[in-house]
């Protein structure tokens, strides 16, 4: 059997389509996932940029008040 002959017999096998669509539905929940972490990750980010900055403007706040005293 060709291996063109051997793969329209698989791609019609029930199983062979069933197991596709299990990984198809895997890859996705992976990717959703994976989407999940990363906006995650850049809301983390962004709350530590927030964080960093009001500390940057306490510490220049600082400065500023101890060359006035």
């Amino acid at each position: 059997m060709s291996t063109t002959a051997q793969k329209t017999t698989k791609d019609g096998d029930p199983e062979v389509l069933a197991s596709r669509l299990k990984k198809r539905e895997l890859d996705r929940k992976a990717q959703r996932a994976a989407r999940k972490r990363t906006q995650d990750r850049i809301v983390q980010l962004e709350e530590l940029v927030e964080h960093l900055s009001r500390n940057d403007i306490n510490a220049e706040a600082s400065r500023l008040m101890e060359r006035l005293l």
